[in-house]
């Protein structure tokens, strides 16, 4: 990933509900969009998979929002074959774990039906 300093533009948090377990429980969501520019191209990103936390207490949620103000410079990571491809945080965050659970339970059953699927020799 390259970089590049950037604006940012909004910093909040949402409160959602979702159920958990089927019980209503509230979340909080950082967002924030910025502004930056790469070969000469301005961009505008809030790219949702890695720049948005997302935690159920509130202080966490206030910790991560207070070191962003809206208006200052931030370093922008972004990927240098798609720059609209943007985050400000290039370490890996809130991943989707059921979509990579799924996927592993995919390619072990893909394998386990070629292994068996074979013919004796």
């Amino acid at each position: 990933m390259a970089f590049v300093v950037g604006t940012l533009v909004d910093a909040h948090i949402l409160e959602k509900y979702e159920d958990v377990n089927d019980k209503p429980t509230k979340s909080y969501e950082v967002v924030m969009t910025w502004n930056y520019i790469v070969g000469g191209f301005e961009y505008r990103s809030d790219n949702s998979v890695f720049s948005h936390t997302i935690t159920y207490s509130h202080l966490e949620a206030e910790n991560h929002f207070k070191k962003y103000a809206v208006g200052q410079s931030v370093k922008v990571y972004f990927d240098p074959l798609d720059p609209r491809q943007s985050t400000l945080d290039p370490g890996i965050k809130n991943v989707p774990w059921g979509g990579w659970i799924l996927f592993l339970v995919y390619v072990i059953g893909v394998t386990l039906a070629f292994y068996f699927d074979t013919p004796d020799q």
